[in-house]
C-alpha cells in the first residue's frame, strides 16, 4: 500500500513540495517519540515478562503507570505549542527549504501535526500491551488497516487537490482510525486478562517504567540525529529542495523493504523479553541465530534486487523526475541487510539482555558521527553525501554493537545459510540487471521466475532446516498439506538442527 501512495505523493507534489512532507513527517515523529519517554519499549518489555510470571496485576499497574506518564508529557506538549506557536513557525521558515511556505500555512500545519502527536501519545500503551501480550492477528490486522486508511486518504486528498494541507490533514485522520482499531482489539484481546490497579500500584510502576525507557529514549535522540541530520542539513544548506526531495524519494523507496525486521522486530521483542523469566543463555544465543538466519534469507533477495534494478524502481514509483536518485536508492537498499541485522542484535541486546546503557553508546555513538558526516559530505556530494554518512555509521554501528553483545553471550551466526542466501540473490539480482538493459518489461516478466528460483535453490541447499519445518507446519500446517509436492520437496530438503541452534 506504501508504493500506490508513493507514486501519487511524488507525481502530484513534485520535487519542489515532496520533500517538505518528509520534515513534517519528521517533526512528528521525533516528538511523538519524546513525549513517550521511552515507554512503548519499556511496555513490552514489562509486560511480557509479568505475563510470563502470571502477574496479572502488575501488568495492569504496568499500563496504569504508562497512562500517567503520558498524560503528563501530553499536557506540557501542548502547553508548549500554545505557548511558543509564534516562534517555533519562525523557527521553521528560517530553513531555506521551508521559507517560501506562508506563515497560515504552517501555522495550521503545525496543529495537525500536534493532533497527530497527540492520538499517538495516547494510543502508544494500548498498542504495546497488545504486542506484550502478543496478539498477533490483532496486530496484523492493525497493521493493514493503518496502512490502507493512510494510503487510501492521502490519496484521495492529492487527487481530489488539496495539496499539502490536505495530505497532511488525511494523515492525521488515518492515526485517528488507527488508534481506534487499536483501542477496540485492547478491550477485546487484552483488557479481560488485567486486574484493575490502584493509583499507588500504577504510581510504583513509573520509577522501572523511566528507569529502562530513558536510557532508551537518550540514545533515540542520538539515533534520530543520525536518521535525520542528513534531511535537516539538506533543508537548511543544500543547494535546493529537489536535493530534500531527492534523498527523500531514495530513503521512502529503500523503506518499502523495512517491513521485514519490523514485523520480526515486534514479534520477536516480546518474545525475547521472556527469556529473563526461566530460561536460559544458550536458549537466547539460539534465538539470536534463528533470527540472523531468517532476516538474511529475506532480506538479501529484497535489498539485492531492488539495488540491480533501482533505475527502474524508481521510475516507477516516483517517476523520471527523480531518475538522479537511482544511485542513492541502490546505495540504501543494500544496506537494508545491515538494518536486518541490527534487529537481532537490539532484540537481545534490549529486549531479553535489559542493556540500554550499552543501547544508548551506540545511538550516541551513531549520532555524533553522522553529524560529523553530513557536515562534511553534503556541501561537497549534495544528497549523495547524506547517503554515503548513512552506509557508514549504520556499518560501524553494527559493529559496535555485535562488539557489546559479544561480552553477553556468544554471536552464533549460521555463515552457511547466509553465504547461500547472498549468492543467491546476488546472482539473481544480475540476470534482473542484465535485464534491465534490454527492456522494463522483461524484469518484470522475469521477476516471478527469479523469486521462485531463489525460494527453490536455497530450500534445495538446506537454508531451512528441521526445526523451521515444525514451526511452519504450527503456524499454517493446514494450508502447507494442500500442496503435498512442496511439502515433501521441503521436508526431503531440511537439514538437521544443531544442538546450539535448537530453541
Amino acid at each position: 500500500m506504501k508504493i500506490p501512495r508513493m507514486m501519487v505523493m511524488t507525481r502530484f507534489l513534485g520535487p519542489e513540495w515532496y520533500g517538505l512532507l518528509g520534515l513534517f513527517g519528521m517533526a512528528r515523529d521525533v516528538v511523538g517519540t519524546f513525549a513517550q519517554l521511552g515507554t512503548g519499549d519499556a511496555i513490552i518489555h514489562h509486560l511480557s515478562a509479568a505475563k510470563a510470571a502470571n502477574k496479572t496485576e502488575k501488568m495492569g499497574a504496568t499500563l496504569g503507570a504508562a497512562g500517567i506518564i503520558r498524560f503528563c508529557t501530553l499536557f506540557i506538549l501542548i502547553a508548549g505549542v500554545v505557548l511558543f506557536r509564534p516562534e517555533l513557525v519562525a523557527q521553521a521558515q528560517s530553513l531555506p527549504a521551508l521559507a517560501a511556505v506562508p506563515v497560515d500555512t504552517l501555522e495550521l500545519i503545525l496543529i495537525l501535526l500536534m493532533v497527530g502527536i497527540a492520538v499517538q501519545i495516547i494510543e502508544g500503551p494500548f498498542g504495546n500491551a497488545l504486542q506484550g501480550a502478543q496478539a498477533w492477528r490483532a496486530l496484523l490486522v492493525v497493521r493493514i488497516i493503518s496502512i490502507t486508511a493512510s494510503t487510501a486518504l492521502a490519496i484521495g486528498a492529492a487527487l481530489l487537490g488539496l495539496h499539502l494541507i490536505g495530505i497532511v490533514a488525511a494523515q492525521q485522520i488515518g492515526f485517528i482510525v488507527t488508534a481506534i482499531v487499536v483501542f477496540w482489539f485492547y478491550l477485546r484481546y487484552v483488557r479481560s486478562t488485567l486486574k484493575n490497579p490502584t493509583f499507588r500500584q500504577s504510581l510504583a510502576e513509573v520509577r522501572p517504567l523511566l528507569l529502562f525507557g530513558l536510557p532508551l529514549v537518550l540514545g533515540q535522540l542520538f539515533r534520530y540525529v543520525y536518521i535525520y541530520t542528513d534531511q535537516l542539513m539538506l533543508a537548511a544548506i543544500g543547494s535546493s529542495v529537489a536535493e530534500l526531495s531527492n534523498y527523500e524519494v531514495a530513503r521512502n523507496a529503500a523503506g518499502l523493504l523495512s517491513f521485514v525486521p519490523t514485523l520480526l522486530r515486534s514479534v520477536m521483542f516480546p518474545a525475547a523479553s521472556e527469556f529473563r523469566v526461566g530460561r536460559g543463555r544458550q536458549e537466547l544465543e539460539a534465538l539470536f541465530a534463528f533470527m540472523s538466519k531468517h532476516l538474511c534469507w529475506i532480506m538479501a533477495p529484497l535489498a539485492l534486487w531492488m539495488t540491480a534494478v533501482s533505475p527502474l524502481a524508481i521510475r516507477v514509483v516516483a517517476g523520471e523526475q527523480y531518475a538522479v536518485a537511482a544511485p542513492a536508492l541502490a546505495w540504501l537498499a543494500a544496506l537494508m541487510v545491515i538494518n536486518g541485522f541490527g534487529v537481532s542484535l537490539f532484540t537481545c541486546l534490549v529486549g531479553a539482555l535489559g542493556r540500554t546503557r550499552e543501547q544508548f553508546a551506540i545511538e550516541c555513538f551513531g549520532g555524533g558521527l553522522n553529524v560529523v558526516l553530513n557536515f562534511m559530505l553534503i556541501p561537497e556530494y549534495g544528497f549523495m553525501g547524506a547517503v554515503y554518512a548513512t552506509v557508514v555509521v549504520k556499518a560501524l554501528g553494527l559493529m559496535l554493537g555485535s562488539f557489546f553483545l559479544s561480552r553477553q553471550m556468544r554471536l552464533l551466526f549460521p555463515l552457511r545459510p547466509a553465504f547461500i542466501s547472498l549468492i543467491m540473490a546476488g546472482g539473481l539480482g544480475c540476470i534482473l540487471w542484465g535485464a534491465m538493459q534490454i527492456s522494463d518489461w522483461l524484469v518484470f516478466l522475469l521477476l516471478p521466475v527469479v523469486a521462485l528460483t531463489y525460494l527453490w535453490s536455497t530450500i534445495r541447499f538446506g537454508v531451512l532446516d528441521t526445526q523451521d519445518i515444525a514451526y511452519v507446519d504450527r503456524l499454517a500446517g493446514k494450508v502447507f498439506a494442500r500442496f503435498p509436492v512442496l511439502q515433501r520437496f521441503v521436508i526431503r530438503c531440511a537439514v538437521p538442527v544443531p544442538d546450539v541452534y535448537k530453541l
